[in-house]
């Protein structure tokens, strides 16, 4: 899962595993839901909001499942469809860090760990320690500041793609009253003969208790360029009412140790705000392992294998 997490108070800006949730909270930071504004300190804690929120977007975004295949996730805001199969587990450990005018939030550690039930339904959960600077070279810790259990729900696949649901629920430590439901859905499918790139969608509503309510749009891309190296993009708009961020996300996914162990990263930006505070950068780190305590399904397998890779030396 990846989430977004935004520092000062955007209003509409957020990943998959471990994406989203980090730009809701810059969003929270900054606008509580991306809209008021108050004192240094109340925007700091806006801008936690929104990282819990970007945090559950992140949720989805965060499960990069099968890595032999083309998938979206984390490191970017956005997730994809895809489950990871029965008897699979892929902890993520990551950092995100996100800035917005005169605030930083540092996520870390954030992790994020996706438990494959059978081959349509995953169990997600993700944590994480939350660093905020207060004053000019002091950081203010708050841990398990974020807990975010949730499920992916694959409702239908195909040899070209699939379509899920991927509902989960946030509860902000700082904040309880602030916490928030996901309800995002995801779809993709792949395109050309050899299925190295896939085209796709992640669209959803967050209602927030007792605060104005959060949407977001983002389709995104990814190619394989080998069977180690994935190059990820995507575009996003996240709001709430009638504020938003529009931006946009690169990223990569590096197999360090065959497909198992795999090195995540990606810078994303708010390229304008409307009646909200910018995302001027959030940049996001991690390392996911992924293991079978059991082999996985032969759907799943299949659907990894038949991208064609081109030779390697």
């Amino acid at each position: 899962m990846v989430l977004i997490v935004y520092p000062s108070g955007g209003n509409a800006a957020l990943s998959r595993s471990s994406s989203r949730y980090e730009y809701w909270f810059h969003l929270t930071h900054a606008t509580h839901g991306r809209k008021d504004h108050a004192t240094a300190r109340a925007q700091m804690d806006l801008p936690r909001k929104h990282l819990g929120t970007l945090f559950g977007i992140l949720i989805g975004l965060g499960l990069v499942l099968q890595p032999a295949g083309v998938l979206a996730g984390p490191p970017l805001i956005s997730d994809d469809p895809n489950t990871v199969g029965p008897g699979v587990v892929q902890p993520i450990l990551a950092v995100s860090v996100a800035h917005e005018g005169k605030t930083t939030l540092v996520r870390a550690p954030l992790v994020d760990l996706t438990v494959g039930l059978v081959d349509s339904l995953d169990m997600t959960f993700i944590a994480s320690l939350d660093g905020l600077p207060i004053r000019a070279g002091e950081v203010w810790w708050r841990p398990n500041s974020l807990l975010a259990p949730g499920l992916k729900w694959e409702l239908f696949e195909t040899d070209r793609g699939s379509l899920a649901l991927s509902p989960a629920f946030a509860v902000n430590m700082a904040r309880i009253s602030r916490s928030f439901a996901l309800l995002p859905l995801q779809g993709e499918l792949a395109v050309g003969a050899r299925r190295r790139a896939v085209i796709g969608f992640d669209v959803g509503y967050e209602p927030v208790l007792n605060s104005v309510h959060r949407w977001f749009v983002a389709p995104y891309a990814r190619y394989s360029v080998s069977r180690k190296l994935d190059v990820l993009f995507e575009t996003w708009c996240l709001g709430s009412g009638a504020s938003a961020n529009l931006g946009g996300s690169l990223g990569t996914d590096y197999g360090i140790l065959g497909s198992e162990i795999r090195l995540l990263a990606a810078l994303s930006t708010a390229f304008v705000a409307f009646n909200a505070p910018r995302l001027e950068v959030r940049a996001y780190l991690g390392i996911q392992y992924t293991f079978a305590t059991k082999r996985s399904s032969g759907s799943k397998q299949g659907m990894a294998e038949s991208v064609a890779y081109p030779a390697e030396p």
